[in-house]
């Protein structure tokens, strides 16, 4: 996730739109880790790419069921060859 401060706040890109968002920093340490935990079963990492609302809803796992088992699997392969 890019990360950048302009006039003084801290801010994250959404890396589908590209769009710039206000970074939430308790949502950021804490609540964004849990939701990867819970829907990818990965602990997420600093280069993960991250989405906003309006873009997770447009790719939400329940509109692609066959594509998130892909990528649930292949999470899951290259944490275990860690």
């Amino acid at each position: 996730m890019e990360r950048r401060i302009k006039n003084g706040e801290k801010e994250w890109k959404c890396d589908k739109c590209k769009k710039w968002f206000r970074l939430d920093e308790e949502w950021d340490s804490k609540g964004s880790k849990e939701e990867c935990e819970l829907i990818w079963g990965v602990e997420p990492e600093d280069d993960m790419p991250a989405v906003c609302d309006d873009c997770w809803e447009e790719i939400h796992p329940s509109k692609y069921p066959d594509i998130y088992t892909r990528v649930y699997e292949t999470l899951h392969k290259l944490k275990d060859n860690k």
